[in-house]
């Protein structure tokens, strides 16, 4: 009996430090106002994979992906705020990636699938491409920006920082620059490989501006009581897929949305790849 209740006691000593480290890394979660770059690598990798999976697949069958993937996410969030056993669990995978104020609200990545999964629904699959793509640069570019600015430039920030949300005005206007400078390379090969879209250069700056500043803009409109039952992954995919559309249609623009393999991310990846090679061989 002895010999029991000291593996008792070991066992419960051991818990207890588990439970301290629990709670430990709890409190040592990151704010918003703090860089975190593993979860912005995180959120950018998440993107650009759903663009290449997106992409590669035909559209319905990509909407099938997205909505058992949604329903799991916000099952798994659910149990998560209820039940401190699942939190535990999902905080032993996602922890790194988590800032403080999600530990009692829903997470980021319902927002994001969940505005993906529309997106997929209301428009081309041109358009969904680049919507995710925006959210999965765009989005972490800015806050990368907002925060170097308010660590180094603090008199900057608080000129540049747009009241409502408190977001950095310069941070979204380098992701403004950003993405319409993005926007052009992908419509660019776009069009290129589609030899009977006669675009203009004109309508290709047009198209890429459009979509650059609105997936910059989309995370300015969260404000009051939005910006507590909304989230900018949810607004970003969702308004600047909206204004691309509206865009192309007052242009008078046409997409085959079956050739949007030629822009998956992969594709990209494999240039990028060949060009290194080519040139470590030349060396």
């Amino acid at each position: 009996m002895k010999r029991k209740s000291d593996g008792e006691a070991a066992e419960a000593a051991h818990q207890g430090e588990k439970d301290d480290d629990y709670k430990t890394k709890i409190k040592s979660l990151p704010q918003r106002t703090e860089m975190h770059p593993k979860r912005k690598f995180f959120h950018a990798l998440n993107g650009l994979l759903y663009a290449s999976v997106y992409v590669l697949v035909d559209g319905k069958l990509g909407l099938v992906l997205f909505l058992p993937l949604i329903i799991f996410c916000v099952l798994l969030e659910l149990a998560r705020l209820n039940f401190p056993a699942i939190a535990k669990i999902v905080f032993l995978f996602f922890g790194p990636f988590m800032r403080s104020h999600e530990l009692h609200r829903p997470s980021g990545i319902c927002y994001y699938v969940s505005g993906v999964l529309l997106s997929a629904i209301f428009f081309d699959k041109f358009v969904v491409l680049l919507a995710i793509v925006y959210l999965a640069l765009g989005d972490p570019l800015a806050s990368a920006i907002g925060i170097l600015t308010r660590e180094n430039l603090p008199k900057l920030w608080s000129a540049t920082t747009f009241p409502p949300n408190r977001k950095s005005l310069v941070g979204t206007f380098v992701s403004s620059i950003f993405l319409s400078v993005l926007s052009f390379l992908i419509l660019s090969k776009y069009v290129r490989v589609l030899e009977d879209l006669h675009w203009t250069e004109q309508q290709l700056l047009i198209v890429s501006i459009v979509g650059g500043v609105s997936g910059a803009l989309s995370e300015l409109l969260l404000v009051g009581p939005m910006i507590t039952f909304l989230d900018d992954n949810f607004t970003i995919p969702l308004l600047s897929g909206a204004a691309i559309q509206a865009t192309l249609f007052a242009l008078g623009l046409s997409l085959s949305s079956t050739e949007c393999v030629h822009l998956a991310p992969i594709y990209y990846w494999n240039d990028a790849l060949a060009l290194v090679t080519s040139y470590i061989s030349a060396a």
